[in-house]
Parts: C-alpha cells; structure tokens; sequence
C-alpha cells in the first residue's frame, strides 16, 4: 500500500469520526433539552402572586380560556365527595379561597394543614373550597380518608375549572373578597405571614 493511500485512508478516518462525533453531541443536547423543558414548566421552587386591577366571579367571556367554548360560559358547578353539584357563584356573598392542588404535589400537600388550621379558625367568615385539578375520585377520596382532610374538596377530573381560571402551576390560591372580586392569585406554596396578608386584603384578621 502506498503512502498516499496510507494517508488517504487516515484522512478519510478522522472524517468519519469527527462525523460520528458531531452525530452524537447532537443526540446529546436533545435529550438535554427535553429532560430540562419538563421541569421548567413544572417546578414550583418559585412563588408567584399576581394581584390583578379587576376581577370577579361572574365568568363572563372575559374569563374563559380559548379551550373552553362560549355555550360553557355559565356559573361553574363541580362534584363534592358525596356526588353532590356544588356551583361556585353560590359562594360570592363571603370571603373566599379557593385552592387548586394535586396529591401528586408536594407543595400542594406542605400547605393543605395550615389551610386547613385557617378554614376552623374563620368557620362562618371565610368560604374555603379546595378544588383537586385532574385526578381521578378514588384517589382523591382516598388521600382524603388517609389523611382525614375536614377541607370542603370538590373534583375538576377534566381540568374545566383549571382552564376557566386559568390555572398554571400548583398549588394555586384565588382569594376573592365578598362582593366576588378576585383580589389576589398566589402560585406556590403559602405560609401564616402571606395568608393572614392576604385574608385582610379581602376583610379578614387584624
């Protein structure tokens, strides 16, 4: 074999492996990126609170997301525990919270005692409603029981009231003063300081 072929075939190698090379940091960074864009959209290490200029609980078109259609735009109902057609609007002549969370969320299950604490401690002043976002009822009816949450728990199995109030992340609280008007959107998990903040801006606590 001669020294040109020699050299020839070494060149023709070191193409092929800079090639392959390049092939899999290619392979490399996409997969990178889609392991990173799932815990983008899903983490809740940060805590958000969106105080908007108006709001209300009369759902109006306003308030529906695209995914929802205009024959829908009327006072949300769900289903309790017990089978029984709760409709929200029912609720706008008292304070309210209204938490949406998941048994799969961590942050969702650290707040669910203090919420709770703050239902008892406000029974008959402040409406607590803890919506569960996508989950099945025997799960929920079974976290339930297991942890013999005394929380009003009503079921969103197909994300309606997700979208209809715009439900990014959870744990998501709506806070809403007694003539309905949506005061305060916090994402992320809430402690003592930023609820007993959050109740005086809709006329509860000192």
């Amino acid at each position: 074999m001669g020294l040109k072929t020699k050299h020839w075939l070494i060149d023709l190698s070191i193409i092929v492996l800079i090639i392959v090379m390049g092939v899999f940091v290619v392979l490399e960074l996409r997969q990178t990126i889609s392991f990173l864009r799932p815990q983008a959209n899903t983490s809740q290490d940060n805590t958000v609170e969106v105080t908007p200029a108006e709001g209300s609980l009369n759902f109006e078109s306003d308030q529906i997301v695209e995914e929802v259609a205009p024959t829908e735009e009327k006072p949300l109902s769900l289903i309790d525990l017990d089978g029984k057609a709760v409709a929200i609007s029912d609720f706008t002549s008292s304070p309210m919270l209204v938490n949406f969370w998941a048994t799969w969320c961590p942050p969702c299950l650290e707040e669910m005692p203090l919420i709770e604490d703050y239902a008892d401690r406000y029974r008959g002043e402040l409406v607590v409603l803890a919506i569960n976002a996508g989950e099945d009822e025997g799960v929920v009816r079974d976290f339930v029981t297991r942890n013999q949450l005394g929380l009003a728990v009503l079921l969103d199995p197909t994300g309606t009231a997700s979208r209809q109030f715009r439900i990014y992340g959870f744990p998501t609280t709506l806070f809403y003063d007694a003539s309905g008007a949506l005061t305060t959107t916090h994402i992320g998990e809430l402690n003592a300081t930023l609820l007993d903040r959050y109740l005086l801006q809709i006329g509860l606590g000192e």
